[in-house]
């Protein structure tokens, strides 16, 4: 089995963040000869911290590859390092239609050395938006839309400009009202990152809760 990934052949680790790229994606691909049935899976250090879908899988022949996608969890926003194991195995027998993914790893693993193929260790780094904004002279791609990373690049100091924009749209208090300029501002770069805009409307009612937390707190101690 072969495995895919941004960063791989320098031994880079991949960069989650919850305002600048949340979700990364693996290759992996059956390049068994003869073609052979193989089975993948994906396990995670950091379970509640991360999605990884599909984290268990088959590829039936040789040249047949699945994406795995590694997703930040919406509530996720501290720093954290995590790794993934990514493990394939041969299938110990021929798949048959309709039997259970779940069996045929109990029977490939119960093998052991004669039907491992691959076994890495993937490297996650996430970062929390502090440290995004402290870093706000690295150019960062917003979304793993081809179209988007050729034509949209944003400093994270932007992106940070953009939250608390977010932010303040969210709230009902008169301060916090935006201009026409700023609402259209918001509106055009809705219409630019359509496939972001969800994560970082919740990333900005995560900091909002955080925010109204605190002040409660300093409210309670005076």
């Amino acid at each position: 089995m072969q495995l895919e990934y941004e960063g791989r052949a320098q031994g880079e680790a991949l960069e989650l963040s919850p305002t600048e790229r949340r979700q990364h994606s693996l290759v992996l691909r059956n390049v068994t000869e003869p073609s052979r049935a193989t089975l993948f899976k994906v396990q995670c250090t950091a379970p509640r911290k991360l999605c990884v879908r599909p984290a268990l899988g088959l590829l039936k022949a040789s040249g047949d590859s699945v994406s795995i996608h590694v997703q930040l969890n919406p509530q996720e926003c501290s720093s954290a390092t995590c790794k993934l194991l990514v493990v394939g195995r041969q299938a110990s027998s021929p798949a048959l239609v309709g039997e259970q993914i779940k069996s045929m790893w109990t029977a490939a693993e119960a093998e052991d050395a004669k039907t491992l193929l691959l076994s890495e260790t993937v490297n996650i780094q996430i970062q929390s938006g502090s440290d995004a904004v402290a870093n706000d002279d690295k150019p960062v791609t917003l979304s793993t839309t081809p179209q988007l990373m050729m034509t949209t690049r944003l400093t994270t100091t932007q992106l940070a400009e953009l939250v608390l924009l977010i932010m303040r749209s969210q709230s009902r208090r008169k301060e916090n009202e935006l201009t026409r300029h700023e609402q259209e501002q918001l509106k055009a770069m809705r219409a630019l990152h359509v496939s972001d805009w969800p994560y970082w409307e919740e990333y900005a009612a995560r900091m909002r809760k955080l925010l109204r937390a605190r002040n409660k707190r300093k409210t309670q101690t005076t």
